[in-house]
């Protein structure tokens, strides 16, 4: 949601909802109204869905690939797009090959210039004070989002470790 927010020009944070309420208000509403839609739409034709499983994967592939290829060139009627478009694809099946998420990389994607921005105003207000690394270790805010990095990292090399020592 953060991500079609932001692809319409609207900067998420706090005057979201007081700035932009109106804009905000009926896309949450749409989202709304179309899950119902969805929901009336499953529910009658889950027979026809069932029958779309029967297809063989081969010639669901290809129509997906030719589906895609057609509406990246649709855009802007370049063939760049279409590689560029084929590429995220290699690197999308690569990343699912080797067991990598693709969900962070595509919040990377959306919010990264967000974050980029944010860590440049940052590094400002801190080179303004006078110090850089007390202005971001000094905060109460900063100390609990670091300390609940370093846990969540922790955490995750201490699992995988015991999953192989259990395994060995």
């Amino acid at each position: 949601m953060l991500g079609a927010l932001m692809t319409h020009g609207l900067k998420p944070g706090f005057g979201l909802f007081t700035e932009q309420g109106d804009i905000v208000f009926t896309y949450v509403f749409g989202l709304i109204l179309s899950n119902i839609l969805i929901l009336l739409l499953g529910l009658v034709l889950v027979r026809v869905f069932v029958r779309a499983l029967q297809i063989p994967q081969h010639f669901l592939v290809a129509a997906i690939m030719a589906l895609s290829v057609v509406g990246s060139y649709s855009i802007n009627g370049s063939v760049m797009d279409v590689l560029s478009m084929m590429a995220c694809g290699l690197l999308g099946y690569v990343l699912v090959r080797y067991r990598f998420g693709v969900a962070p990389l595509a919040l990377g994607l959306i919010l990264g210039t967000t974050m980029e921005e944010g860590f440049k105003l940052s590094l400002h207000l801190g080179s303004a004070e006078g110090n850089v690394m007390l202005f971001f270790f000094s905060r109460p805010q900063s100390l609990v989002l670091i300390a609940l990095t370093v846990l969540s990292l922790g955490y995750s090399v201490w699992k995988e470790y015991a999953q192989r020592r259990k395994a060995a």
